[in-house]
């Protein structure tokens, strides 16, 4: 991981969240159209998959995209 981090340009740490992140995501679960990378983060502690996999479907409320 090191070495990726390295030839990244990112720390260890940052380089394992970004792993972590993803792996809470997976590929088919992933919006295109919410690239965001911290929009994806935030529900990633959610521990029900259909809970985890919903919440970037639906914002909160007064809350725009």
């Amino acid at each position: 991981m090191k070495r990726l981090a390295d030839d990244i340009g990112l720390s260890v740490t940052t380089a394992k969240t970004a792993e972590w992140v993803a792996s809470r995501r997976p590929k088919e679960h992933r919006r295109p159209e919410v690239a965001s990378y911290a929009l994806h983060r935030a529900p990633a502690n959610v521990e029900d998959d259909d809970e985890r996999f919903a919440a970037i479907l639906t914002p909160p409320d007064g809350k725009a995209r």
